[in-house]
C-alpha cells in the first residue's frame, strides 16, 4: 500500500482534509465517511483515519477529485476546532454530562 500525503485546514463548522493524489481517477476513488473515522482509497494507495477528533455529519460530508489532488470536506457535527484529524477526544455528542 501506498502512502499518501495529505494536509488540513479547519474552521469550527468545516474541516478540509487535502489528499496529494496526482491524476486520481474519478471512477477508481473510493471514499468512506463514518461518524468517526474516514477512508479513501484509489487502487494500491489508501489512506484511513480513526478515530477522528470529532464527529463528521457523514451526510453533508463530501469530496471533489481533481488533477493534482482530493479535497475532502468534513462538516462537523459539533462545532469548535479539533486541532488533529485523529484523537481520543471523548465525542461530544455522547460525553456524560454532569
Amino acid at each position: 500500500m501506498a502512502t499518501l500525503r495529505h494536509e488540513f485546514y479547519e474552521t469550527d463548522e468545516k474541516l478540509t482534509l487535502t489528499i496529494f493524489d496526482r491524476g486520481a481517477d474519478p471512477a477508481q476513488v473510493s471514499v468512506k465517511f463514518e461518524p468517526r473515522s474516514f477512508v479513501y482509497e484509489n487502487g494500491d494507495k489508501k489512506l484511513e483515519l480513526q478515530p477522528l477528533k470529532g464527529q463528521i455529519d457523514t451526510e453533508k460530508s463530501s469530496y471533489a477529485v481533481g488533477k493534482v489532488k482530493v479535497e475532502i470536506r468534513f462538516v462537523k457535527a459539533v462545532l469548535g476546532r479539533w486541532g488533529a484529524l485523529e484523537g481520543d477526544s471523548p465525542d461530544p455528542l455522547t460525553a456524560p454530562s454532569r
